[in-house]
């Protein structure tokens, strides 16, 4: 097995007046768009789609988007008040509130604190085991 070294390289059609940090700013984008899309994949439907037509999937793409916008901003909104609340919270938030009628704002950190604390409890008791495995391999103090 040879050790190559991995070699990366870009192809753009941008004017030539574009300048690197621009091109670099760009390319820098494209981890966004993979977050972006994993997030709409496992949490809002994107790769639930059944259609037939470029017109149909591209409402339904349209509307995936709008929803994660909605989220996004709904969780970048309650950051400043619940800073643990990752996506998945807020979607799960966002379903259980259009169920009802009205949502006051602590009706919804209430939800939010449901989750994070089931969250905390998941994380704990799959915790339990492996802290039981290596209870013996405690690093030593030096000093």
């Amino acid at each position: 097995m040879t050790n190559r070294e991995e070699v990366s390289s870009y192809i753009s059609n941008a004017n030539e007046a574009t300048s690197l940090q621009e091109l670099a700013l760009v390319i820098g984008t494209r981890w966004r768009v993979e977050e972006l899309f994993e997030d709409a994949k496992g949490q809002l439907g994107m790769a639930d789609y059944e259609t037939r037509a470029w017109t149909s999937w591209h409402h339904h793409m349209s509307l995936v988007a709008l929803a994660h916008l909605y989220v996004t901003l709904t969780k970048n909104e309650m950051t400043q008040e619940v800073p643990e609340l990752t996506l998945d919270m807020a979607v799960r938030m966002l379903r259980s509130t259009f169920a009802r009628q009205t949502v006051t704002e602590d009706d919804a950190i209430n939800i939010i604190e449901y989750h994070m604390r089931r969250n905390r409890v998941a994380h704990d008791s799959h915790r339990k085991p492996w802290l039981r495995k290596h209870e013996r391999d405690k690093p030593e103090t030096l000093l």
